[in-house]
């Protein structure tokens, strides 16, 4: 096994690379001690060893962790997206029930992730913190904060992050888009075909049933066409 080189546009590919690193973190602490103590170039020595400090962290570990879940909610709905032949309906559920599970995780997640990152941290010898204690902003030491480790990393941190990805899907999935979604999905359906088809032939007068279909196809190209670059575009932009 070996570290994924992240996309730019693919995000499964940044969950691939979270996943490896979490698998084979022993390992890149070593790489990182290889390259500190042999390397001759100052600014690769300092490099290493500013890594190796930060990612034998509480914080590294924390937002490691809660970038794992957050991507693995989200990577089956990116998938979906990429995939040239879509389920169009199929699709809506899935930007319905990720963003269901994405605020479920907001309201329920913050305890479970807490152990998580507990057990990491006890497993690697990562020095933890005390979640009741006073908050020490890492710039500014000697200032007062007046908040906890817990209200830190669970408001400030935890909630804050997931609030912004719940608001990005309202954003580029609203309840238009996902309504324009559903009513194009009844074009595709071949069992519902005849029901549009009727309502097209009613409004031309003397057209015929040929044509009627006809236009139904063109206009259940178009649609769908528009339909699946939007949520293309958006998955990439999330």
């Amino acid at each position: 096994m070996s570290l994924a080189r992240a996309g730019d546009t693919r995000w499964s590919s940044h969950e691939k690379t979270i996943v490896r690193l979490l698998a084979l973190y022993p390992s890149v602490i070593d790489v990182l001690d290889y390259i500190e103590t042999s390397t001759e170039i100052g600014a690769h020595r300092s490099q290493a060893n500013g890594l190796q400090i930060y990612m034998k962290t509480f914080n590294f570990v924390f937002y490691l962790h809660l970038m794992k879940h957050i991507l693995g909610v989200t990577n089956t709905l990116c998938e979906a997206l990429q995939r040239k032949n879509q389920d169009i309906l199929n699709v809506t559920e899935l930007v319905k029930s990720t963003k269901e599970e994405l605020q479920r995780y907001r309201l329920e997640g913050f305890d479970s992730l807490l152990k998580d990152v507990t057990s990491f941290c006890d497993k690697y010898e990562i020095e933890m913190v005390n979640i009741e204690d006073e908050y020490v902003d890492p710039k500014y030491r000697r200032r007062k904060t007046g908040i906890t480790n817990r209200h830190h990393y669970m408001v400030n941190s935890f909630n804050t992050v997931l609030d912004l990805q719940i608001q990005e899907f309202g954003n580029r999935f609203n309840e238009v888009l996902l309504s324009i979604v559903e009513v194009s999905s009844i074009l595709i359906l071949p069992e519902l075909r005849a029901r549009p088809c009727s309502l097209v032939y009613a409004s031309f007068s003397g057209g015929s049933q040929a044509y009627c279909m006809k236009s139904l196809h063109a206009v259940r190209k178009i649609l769908v066409t528009q339909v699946a670059l939007v949520l293309g575009m958006s998955c990439m932009n999330l």
